[in-house]
């Protein structure tokens, strides 16, 4: 029996990569603790402060709190006066840029929401374990309210900032249909953030949106209730697939969701129904690459694994066909054709993530 040579240099690459990560995921849960429990935003709020009186402000025990803080600038996440004085009279304090980062919810910059991620992964991992065995799915629900907040608070910037200045114009004819006042159906639409930045931009349109999952569709009617918009946008549990939704719409949309679809055929098929002649098509879904590619980028790492943990559990507990997160574009291209799609078009939108398409009847 022969041991085969160990190449030493790639062990010790790979064994301190996977240890980069085990620090990365822990700090990444104490920024869950930061977003949770309000810490960055009372460290913007009050700026420099010591640990026992950020506890005294949010009602919370200072022991956990100065343990937190220290270890936050241990990370480099904040910053400390006073670094080599006692703990009880260190101050810290936020940075400018790192509260975009970890406060400013709109901004394309926020990542304040990736705790969240660990929470609701880690309470269906029991569910995922057991998925790899049966080959079912995972419901959304499954996930928790965690689960839809993380969602919404990753496309939040991209609706706000981007969706009615940068994206509308660049689809041909959307923007002149929803001036004049058309008639938008919005399929996945989640928390409904996006119908709603349609609803205020053109007062003119009426927006419905249809989604699985309740929970998200309670949150969007609260959501457009709130933005003064729920006259003109509606929201909907609803499967799109089913032969029974009636409608003419305009405009249809679905915005970085067939690849969670069971069925994602089946649901651009739907689109192409409820579309009225002349109407516009535009689906956003994943920008990876076109062809598999191993290793991959930052951008593939990231939605391959997102597609372990959770887009296509979720898809396979809602059909048979779900795809999961790395949708290529030729892979889009078919399922369109399938559809009975005549064409698809890539629109030159820039997005570091999604790849938008307008589908041609």
């Amino acid at each position: 029996m022969t041991t085969k040579q160990l190449d030493e240099e790639k062990l010790g690459a790979f064994c301190g990569r996977l240890f980069n990560a085990a620090i990365d995921m822990a700090e990444v849960a104490t920024v869950y603790f930061g977003d949770a429990l309000g810490l960055y935003d009372a460290l913007v709020e009050t700026g420099p402060i010591t640990a026992s009186k950020l506890a005294e402000h949010l009602g919370l025990s200072e022991r956990y709190v100065g343990e937190w803080l220290g270890q936050q600038a241990i990370a480099g996440f904040i910053d400390v006066e006073n670094g080599t004085d006692d703990a009880a009279t260190r101050r810290y304090s936020l940075s400018p840029e790192h509260a975009v980062v970890l406060t400013d919810r709109t901004s394309p910059e926020y990542l304040g929401f990736v705790g969240g991620f660990l929470e609701a992964v880690g309470k269906v991992m029991p569910s995922l374990l057991e998925a790899f065995r049966t080959g079912e799915g995972v419901p959304y629900s499954a996930y928790g309210p965690q689960g839809v907040a993380v969602q919404a608070a990753i496309n939040l910037p991209g609706y706000v900032n981007s969706l009615v200045s940068g994206w509308v114009p660049q689809v041909p004819g959307l923007k002149e249909k929803l001036e004049a006042g058309a008639k938008v159906a919005e399929v996945a639409c989640g928390a409904g953030v996006a119908a709603i930045e349609l609803a205020k931009a053109f007062p003119n349109s009426t927006i419905d949106g249809f989604d699985l999952d309740e929970s998200s569709i309670a949150i969007a009617r609260r959501n457009a209730t709130d933005a003064g918009v729920a006259d003109r946008v509606t929201f909907r549990v609803q499967d799109v697939r089913d032969p029974r939704l009636a409608g003419t719409y305009d405009v249809v949309t679905v915005f970085e969701a067939v690849h969670d679809m069971g069925d994602p055929v089946a649901t651009l098929a739907t689109l192409k129904r409820l579309l009225t002649a002349g109407g516009v098509a535009l689906v956003a879904d994943e920008k990876v690459q076109d062809e598999f590619t191993a290793p991959g980028d930052e951008i593939e790492r990231f939605m391959a694994a997102s597609s372990v943990v959770w887009c296509l559990p979720q898809g396979l507990s809602d059909g048979p066909d779900a795809h999961g997160t790395l949708l290529r574009a030729p892979e889009f291209h078919a399922y369109a054709k399938r559809a009975g799609w005549t064409d698809v078009e890539t629109l030159p939108i820039e997005h570091p993530s999604w790849r938008f398409y307008r589908l041609v009847a």
